[in-house]
């Protein structure tokens, strides 16, 4: 076990095959097994990304997210495509999230009186 330690995956080339993403899958039941800190998942050399692979990335992140996870989970997007294969399999990078709740339309509490509006 890698105490409060991190563990990095590389990917490069494509996620698309099957066995690429059981391979992938592989490395990340050993990663999340050994380590206790920070598993991160560097996409940046990526260079296409399938859906049973975001599939993949998606149930780790919701694992690492459980009240009894040792682990944390990260995932480092680079190429735009992969940023949107993410996506739409429902994982937004923390800029993208950002961008998406700036977007967002302010709900104004009208029984607050800070925003109420006065002529």
């Amino acid at each position: 076990m890698v105490a409060d330690g991190s563990i990095t995956l590389f990917v490069t080339g494509g996620l698309i095959e099957r066995s690429a993403v059981e391979e992938l899958g592989a490395e990340l039941d050993v990663a999340t097994a050994l380590c206790s800190g920070t598993v991160t998942v560097d996409l940046t050399g990526c260079t296409g990304l399938g859906t049973a692979a975001t599939q993949l990335l998606r149930g780790k992140l919701d694992t690492a997210r459980t009240a009894g996870s040792r682990y944390r989970l990260r995932l480092n997007a680079g190429r735009s495509s992969v940023v949107r294969a993410l996506a739409a399999g429902g994982i937004l990078t923390k800029r993208e999230a950002r961008r998406r709740a700036r977007d967002v339309p302010h709900r104004w509490d009208t029984d607050s009186p800070s925003s109420l509006r006065t002529a």
